[in-house]
């Protein structure tokens, strides 16, 4: 399971999530899902999304797309305040 915590107006549209295997050489896609503008809260609220990962993974990449705009990003960024991962630790055997 991991937790993102997006900036309350450096929001991006859309966040992809995907898994990297062990080598590093191949991205896949374990799906995306789409964030609010934040113009109803006047950009005061944070939006935490929680994502469930039913599957094992060595590493995770995340494709933030393009910025909303609004009058407080001016320079069109986008921000993630947090980013806890939450799931076991897998240990290979090992032989001696």
């Amino acid at each position: 399971m991991v937790q993102i915590l997006v900036h309350n107006y450096k929001i991006p549209e859309k966040i992809e999530v995907q898994s990297i295997n062990s080598q590093g050489d191949k991205a896949i896609s374990l799906g995306s899902f789409n964030l609010q503008d934040n113009y109803s809260t006047q950009y005061k609220a944070r939006e935490l999304k929680t994502v469930y990962i039913d599957s094992e993974c060595r590493y995770l990449k995340f494709v933030l797309t393009k910025n909303y705009k609004n009058s407080l990003n001016i320079f069109n960024q986008v921000g993630i305040l947090s980013l806890t991962c939450f799931g076991e630790l897998g240990l290979e055997p090992t032989t001696m």
